[in-house]
């Protein structure tokens, strides 16, 4: 296949391809490419090889993909990934915990974890992403606390908790066990 028309391509959606086990090799052709959005492919099981090439990438989002590993090896292969401003993953039943590779995203700016059901903490190399300015947690049932760590995120304006009444409680102003850790955080948002 000839790949000179698509170099340029700078966004792509890849929705509802439930047979798709791996992304494709052609992929990594797409140096340009700045989107990558995957949702809806619930036989992805990884993101490896294919993802390691894709270094220009600025936003990353996947969603709802059920058979998804996100941990494993290659950890130094993502930290060319200097590009990456946000990252989105929502609805990957089999995120038990955060893969170590996303602590190499020193650039990272917003972080959306939304409905992985397993995640029961967050790591205490959250800190290295010094570069985080959004933080957004939503419907994670098991995560109960913030790590000590949240205290050296200081660009970070906005922490948003939606749909985890545990941490909620935990994160209340001036009362909340949780406070102290998050308190220079200029716009907290806890909804229900």
């Amino acid at each position: 296949m000839q790949w000179e028309p698509l170099k340029n391509l700078s966004h792509l959606e890849i929705d509802n391809i439930p047979k798709l086990v791996s992304l494709p090799i052609w992929l990594q052709h797409l140096v340009q490419l700045k989107t990558l959005k995957i949702h809806n492919c619930n036989g992805l099981r990884s993101l490896l090889p294919v993802f390691q090439h894709l270094t220009f990438l600025e936003e990353f989002e996947v969603k709802d993909c059920k058979e998804l590993e996100l941990s494993g090896a290659g950890i130094q292969i993502f930290q060319d990934h200097t590009s990456l401003r946000s990252l989105w993953l929502q609805s990957i039943p089999k995120c038990r915990h955060l893969p170590e590779w996303l602590q190499h995203l020193t650039n990272l700016q917003r972080l959306f974890l939304v409905n992985l059901p397993n995640l029961t903490s967050l790591p205490e190399w959250l800190q290295h992403l010094t570069n985080l300015q959004g933080l957004y947690l939503g419907y994670l049932p098991n995560l109960t606390s913030l790590p000590d760590e949240m205290r050296c995120l200081t660009k970070l304006q906005i922490l948003e908790i939606e749909g985890i009444p545990q941490l909620e409680e935990t994160c209340r102003k001036d009362i909340g066990a949780d406070w102290q850790k998050i308190a220079h955080i200029p716009n907290i948002r806890l909804i229900q």
